[in-house]
């Protein structure tokens, strides 16, 4: 699941030039995403993370009952929220040890986890 705010947030950050990606993937991702995801509509309450930017993956985790909230944040991989959340059964964890459980469970397999996006 996602929120709106979370595709846009996606979308921005991956076109950063620091992460060298085409942004054609980075466009693909977002569709995938877009057309796949469940939407979760957010109230904007405050989540209690440290940096208020980052409440709508907060809330949207708390709102759609999230199993995972994947990050490589560090606001969001923060003790005592890692520790609330867990509380509420959301697991945070970072893309590498999420890709990990995936792969663990047979979910994914290799290093492939989006199919093409069909048109």
């Amino acid at each position: 699941m996602t929120s709106r705010d979370i595709l846009h947030e996606n979308i921005e950050v991956l076109m950063r030039p620091m992460h060298h990606l085409p942004p054609a993937d980075v466009l693909e991702f977002g569709l995938f995403l877009a057309r796949t995801a469940e939407l979760v509509e957010l109230s904007g309450v405050p989540q209690g993370c440290r940096d208020r930017n980052d409440d709508m993956f907060l809330e949207t985790a708390r709102i759609g009952a999230a199993e995972y909230l994947v990050t490589f944040d560090r606001d969001l991989l923060d003790d005592n929220l890692v520790n609330a959340l867990q509380a509420q059964r959301i697991r945070v964890a970072s893309l590498d040890a999420f890709l990990q459980a995936l792969r663990a469970a047979g979910i994914v397999t290799g290093d492939t986890v989006m199919p093409k996006v069909q048109s």
